[in-house]
């Protein structure tokens, strides 16, 4: 049987890169591309340019970041239509190697080489001459025995590299790279396997595969110790279907006008009803996600029997999933408190959570009438089982209040004091956005949500802001 080759096209600085081209007069100085270009906006980076990386500076870094790191960039807009003229030429000339081309990305993509009359090496460098020759840009090419070897690969000599990875070498050079190099291994799995003593993909090629079965889960665990190996078989695949999409805006300034939400989430409602439209999807499971002004994101989520295609039932939902998500900031702080005294081992009830905030507020000067804190106190030594008589109830219910003051203060308290004077106020939106998936075949998308009586069927709210929030779901 012939031995696979795969190839990984990966352009170098790509939106930068062609922006360079565009106007030769960026070539050789830093260049960032992103949102429309105004480095004081909330946009994040697409793409530096290499001139610019030397300066820190790096893809879904904050605009305003960027300009503090290099004031002397050169900011310019994201222009798609440009970018996608471009990708569209590069995935023609890939095709004209061999039919099996896999686009991961405008820029990126993945070739099966293996029956091809020509070896991988030199198909490689051949592509990569064509590609500055026909499109003026900068290819890296990983060539390897599957597709995690050549995306590794790709990315070890940028720009303009060309590495090659052979079955026999495989272990020698994966092993100093740091594991955050696999696929699935993101920042969180990171810090796990950092935990555990790994941060070298030699480090956890060691360990075996039932240890990490045992610490991660059957189908991680496995995936980990085979990608720490090499081992991959996953084929390249000239169609894919497509699993989800998505539509963000990013605020100027946090807002809390309502109507302005609505507006945005109409606008993403059509384009997502567009898409599904035209690429022949109906979905059956809506996100929606807000992040406020503190950073804090929270998503909601809604799937339904049947799925559907047309914006106004997308935005019905997406209406009733924004009614779910708590807009009053004292509702928030209260779920922060419940949610710190949880994790601290503490399960006061409504009225001893209340009692923890009442007493960082009377740290913080606030007056409380006794007797209410009285009746907190006495309600908290009733769960824990204490009867204490009149005058011994007071130094026993200080000091449960003292605890669970301690166990809340590095982030409940904090809360509450951050907040305890905006009581009753709308929570500012830093960000708002739309997510469609559990896509299916379009043909059995009804035009309004279905299914029986309940969360999927409520009446539709007239406010996203209610004063009461409703269950909602995580």
């Amino acid at each position: 049987m012939k031995a696979r080759a795969i190839l990984h096209i990966d352009m170098d600085a790509f939106f930068a890169a062609i922006e360079q081209l565009r106007r030769p007069e960026l070539r050789g100085k830093p260049v960032v591309v992103g949102g429309d270009g105004n480095p004081r906006s909330r946009a994040v980076v697409s793409t530096a340019s290499y001139e610019a990386r030397v300066f820190g500076i790096r893809s879904a870094m904050p605009m305003r970041e960027a300009l503090r790191l290099c004031p002397q960039a050169i900011f310019l807009p994201v222009d798609f239509a440009a970018y996608e003229a471009v990708s569209a030429r590069l995935m023609a000339l890939l095709r004209e190697i061999t039919p099996l081309v896999q686009p991961v990305s405008l820029d990126e993509a993945f070739l099966d080489a293996t029956e091809c009359a020509a070896a991988a090496e030199e198909i490689a460098r051949t592509l990569k001459a064509r590609i500055r020759g026909d499109l003026g840009l900068t290819a890296s090419v990983g060539v390897a025995p599957n597709k995690l070897l050549a995306k590794i690969a790709s990315d070890m000599h940028k720009p303009d590299g060309l590495t090659i990875i052979t079955a026999e070498r495989a272990a020698e050079m994966l092993a100093p790279l740091p594991v955050s190099r696999l696929w699935g291994v993101g920042p969180k799995a990171e810090a796990r396997l950092r935990e555990i003593g790994i941060t070298t993909i030699g480090d956890l090629a060691r360990v075996p595969e039932e240890r990490l079965v045992e610490t991660f889960g059957g189908a991680w665990g496995r995936m980990l110790a085979e990608h720490a190996r090499g081992i991959d078989d996953s084929p390249v695949e000239t169609h894919r279907e497509p699993k989800s999409m998505s539509r963000e805006t990013t605020f100027e300034r946090d807002i809390q006008d309502q109507e302005t939400l609505r507006g945005v989430l109409r606008e993403m409602s059509d384009d997502l009803a567009g898409w599904l439209r035209e690429s022949g999807y109906g979905a059956r499971t809506v996100t929606v996600k807000v992040r406020f002004g503190d950073f804090t994101t929270v998503t909601r989520s809604l799937t339904m029997p049947e799925a559907v295609d047309d914006a106004p039932a997308i935005f019905e939902i997406a209406g009733r999933l924004m009614a779910r998500v708590e807009w009053s900031e004292a509702a928030w702080v209260s779920a922060v408190e419940r949610s710190t005294l949880h994790k601290s081992g503490t399960s006061p009830g409504a009225a001893s959570v209340t009692a923890a905030e009442r007493r960082t507020l009377h740290r913080s000067g606030t007056s409380l009438e006794a007797e209410s804190v009285s009746a907190v106190e006495r309600q908290a030594l009733h769960q824990r089982g204490t009867s204490p008589g009149a005058e011994p109830a007071s130094a026993a219910t200080r000091n449960t209040l003292q605890g669970v003051a301690r166990a809340s203060e590095a982030e409940s308290v904090i809360a509450v004091e951050r907040h305890a004077s905006h009581r009753g106020r709308t929570r500012r939106v830093r960000l708002v956005g739309l997510r469609v998936a559990g896509l299916i075949a379009s043909g059995t998308a009804p035009s309004r949500p279905g299914g029986p009586a309940g969360a999927g069927n409520r009446p539709e709210q007239t406010s996203l802001f209610p004063t009461s929030s409703p269950a909602d779901e995580p």
